[in-house]
């Protein structure tokens, strides 16, 4: 509710209208802050993977752990080859 005086040419407001624009403008302004903040305060927090890409991960780790052991093995058999 404005509640306006006009004395003598100028327009007067009340006193509870000025105050809550006073709160509105401040509200506004540390929102803004908050949120600059945020943004230059990143989370630590591990970006998630969803459970179907851990699975495919967890694929290609094992499928790389068994062409690593083969590709030893023939290395190995190589060498023994090799030393007779």
């Amino acid at each position: 509710m404005v509640v306006t005086y006009i004395i003598a040419g100028y327009e007067y407001y009340s006193n509870a209208d000025i105050m809550n624009r006073k709160k509105k403008v401040n509200q506004i302004l540390k929102k803004r802050m908050k949120q600059a903040n945020a943004k230059i305060h990143k989370s630590n927090k591990p970006r998630y993977v969803s459970k179907a890409d851990r699975a495919k991960m967890e694929q290609e780790e094992a499928l790389a752990a068994q062409n690593d052991t083969v590709a030893t093995a023939e290395v190995d058999s190589e060498s023994k080859a090799d030393a007779e």
